[in-house]
């Protein structure tokens, strides 16, 4: 029985593996595999936790210790020798003022936002890669596809050489030329699927295994997912043009976050102490 469930198993992952792997398939399969997205995508969830407790006020702070111990004379450290000797517990509590609160607030925020915007970036910049060694593995197997066609015609018209020489039709010079062809394409194919391997190499670096998949056909590449005229207005949108705006948010957060410095904190302390009766 758990020979019967291995079979199954090996049939289901050969089936899965002879699919086509589309170019839709290749950019879903990398957004899936990148550490580079994950790293980036956790953190945009850490600069979001910031952002939330950005504004908080600080923990409060317990405090401990001696007061008026001696460290010189007979009773030097000597506790409860001397009546000035207290034993002293308190808490402290800061009051950031409102604008540094704020600043900070806000600070945090357009961080969240450059992490954010930092996140798109890097996943357009990982389908344009994914895209080109998709469509380099593609066209150099399209390659392999036309030298191997190219083959097979020289290939019969080689092997009828001998006929047509004997019948007058083809000389020798012709037919040594035919076969010399023959060889030269040949090694085209062998050089094609070094190139072909190559390829593949680059294409698992971003999907992994899912490069042994052999390759869907080729999308429409002759129209635009949008008109030009929809493009060119959402240039604005190009990811690294949204992240160098988020940054420059960024900076103008910190300049009114240092502004916020120069005003003064409260702070509220409460202390009790006990000295020898």
């Amino acid at each position: 029985m758990q020979s019967w469930f291995s079979l199954v198993a090996v049939l289901v992952v050969s089936t899965a593996a002879a699919q086509p792997l589309s170019l839709e398939d290749a950019l879903r399969a990398a957004d899936l595999h990148s550490p580079r997205l994950a790293a980036q995508r956790h953190a945009v969830t850490a600069a979001g936790h910031q952002s939330a407790s950005a504004g908080a006020l600080p923990d409060p702070r317990l405090r401990l210790g001696i007061e008026n111990l001696p460290v010189t004379g007979p009773d030097r450290y000597r506790y409860g020798a001397d009546s000035m000797t207290a034993g002293v517990i308190g808490l402290a509590q800061e009051f950031p003022n409102a604008a540094k609160r704020e600043a900070r607030t806000l600070r945090a925020e357009r961080l969240r936002e450059v992490e954010s915007a930092g996140l798109l970036a890097s996943r357009a910049a990982l389908q344009r890669d994914v895209a080109a060694a998709w469509l380099e593995l593609h066209f150099a197997e399209r390659g392999r596809t036309a030298l191997e066609r190219l083959g097979q015609r020289i290939a019969v018209q080689s092997e009828a050489a001998p006929a047509a020489i004997a019948r007058g039709r083809q000389s020798l010079a012709e037919a040594f030329m035919l076969r010399q062809a023959r060889e030269e394409v040949n090694d085209r194919v062998i050089e094609q699927e070094r190139t072909i391997a190559k390829a593949r190499i680059a294409l698992a670096t971003w999907i992994g295994s899912e490069a042994r998949r052999p390759l869907a056909e080729l999308p429409d590449t002759t129209k635009l997912p949008q008109p030009a005229e929809a493009l060119l207005a959402r240039l604005a949108e190009q990811p690294q043009l949204r992240v160098l705006e988020r940054r420059e948010a960024l900076a103008r957060a910190e300049v009114e976050m240092a502004r916020s410095e120069r005003r003064a904190d409260g702070r509220l302390e409460g202390e009790d102490g006990q000295r020898r009766p």
